[in-house]
């Protein structure tokens, strides 16, 4: 039995009965503080990899548009997976800087350099995990609004679960759902608001044809966007251990109990 699967049996012990689930609510403001507090201490190094990223995807975006023939179907899928492909990598290396970053403040750890952190991350299971999301939101949006919202809220820290915790996909989607759960509506303010709000946003932002969209792009989606995309990024993984920490907490004894006496 592997590791992650000794944590989910264990874990499902634990939730066998829902009076023994953590009673404690997840706290928005305990939350936003710690996300602020690893912002503050790393703000350049979030910054600077989530907008080295965020440039050159759109870079590629600019060539793909404006310079590559659009008649020409290997060039044109060549720079649509191209995007797609150092978009996915720089998520997976900043969500993975942010897991590192906010797990090291708590246990007063030295920052990890981003060449340690190219060597250790378990790649295959973060990117597994976050296509896999991708796709069961995608799935839940066509056929009905609602649906993609409940599973992108319950599955909100599958990518964190599986680095912190280095589970493979579907363990962390157990362990995601199972985590935001009790905690459903704080996790959906925290995190599923903001980042669909995000998403919407970005999804209404002009090409990049001609040169005037080509550097409102630039700003908004190379650098705002991306920044954006880091807060809420740090904001996800303080809510991935916030929650981690409620789950591993012993559940309050009931009124009247030997223990509670």
């Amino acid at each position: 039995m592997t590791e992650s699967q000794r944590a989910d049996t264990s874990s499902d012990q634990r939730h066998k009965d829902p009076s023994e689930r953590p009673s404690e609510t997840l706290s928005v403001g305990a939350s936003l503080r710690m996300a602020a507090r690893t912002g503050r201490q790393h703000a350049w190094r979030i910054l600077a990899v989530a907008i080295l990223f965020g440039l050159v995807v759109v870079a590629v975006e600019i060539i793909s548009d404006n310079f590559l023939d659009p008649y020409n179907d290997a060039l044109s899928i060549g720079g649509t997976v191209s995007v797609e492909v150092i978009s996915l990598f720089g998520t997976v290396l900043l969500s993975g800087l942010l897991c590192r970053l906010v797990g090291g403040d708590r246990q007063g750890r030295d920052p990890v350099t981003l060449g340690t952190l190219v060597r250790t991350l378990p790649w295959l299971k973060v990117i597994a995990a976050d296509v896999l999301f991708v796709l069961s939101v995608a799935a839940g949006l066509v056929l009905l609004v609602i649906p993609g919202l409940i599973c992108m809220n319950l599955f909100s820290i599958v990518g964190p679960a599986a680095e912190i915790e280095s589970r493979w996909p579907l363990s962390g989607f157990r362990r995601s759902a199972r985590l935001v759960r009790p905690q459903f509506w704080p996790v959906a303010l925290l995190v599923t608001l903001p980042q669909f709000l995000l998403a919407l946003g970005e999804s209404n932002l002009p090409d990049p044809h001609g040169a005037a969209h080509i550097v409102e792009v630039v700003i908004l989606r190379g650098l705002v966007v991306a920044s954006l995309e880091a807060v809420l990024g740090l904001v996800l993984v303080a809510v991935a251990y916030r929650l981690i920490e409620l789950d591993a907490a012993p559940a309050a004894a009931p009124p009247g109990s030997a223990l509670s006496g």
